[in-house]
């Protein structure tokens, strides 16, 4: 998997698109799969990088809107309740103890449309639910608050 190359302001891609990096602030973070997930797909990222200067941290789910359809000035400065109150997004933030650098969360939505992931292997159940699955949904991950860089990697 790779990141979608709309992205927040505050965001710079490495130049394989695996890993997003959050420059100054602590917003304007939002980022999307490149491609949609199919149900029962695991998708895995790394948290390769935090800050002590903010609070918070990603903020993660799933959105059926193509991120194609947004202009990169237009997005909002964040995921959470910017675009979750708009139809076709649903995300909230992780755990914080979850989001340490070198921790590996790998995610998926499963037929009956909860987005469930594990961290390190251990299985954390269902993060999200209700999302449809008869549509194509993207990851939505907003490099938030002390969270400053994530990166997909192949499990």
């Amino acid at each position: 998997m790779y990141f979608h190359t709309v992205h927040g302001t505050a965001i710079t891609l490495s130049g394989d698109r695996l890993t997003a990096t959050r420059g100054d602030g602590f917003c304007n973070g939002i980022t999307f799969s490149a491609a949609p997930m199919e149900v029962g797909e695991e998708i895995s990222i790394e948290f390769v990088s935090t800050t002590s200067s903010w609070s918070g941290v990603l903020r993660f789910g799933a959105t059926s809107v193509d991120p194609g359809t947004w202009k990169q000035e237009d997005l909002p400065r964040y995921a959470v309740p910017d675009l979750t109150n708009k139809e076709g997004y649903w995300a909230k933030a992780m755990p914080e103890n979850h989001c340490e650098p070198g921790n590996l969360m790998t995610f998926h939505v499963d037929a009956q449309g909860n987005l469930r992931y594990s961290v390190n292997n251990d299985d954390k159940g269902v993060f999200l639910s209700g999302l449809p699955t008869e549509v194509q949904l993207w990851a939505l991950l907003d490099v938030y608050g002390v969270t400053t860089s994530i990166k997909f990697v192949s499990t």
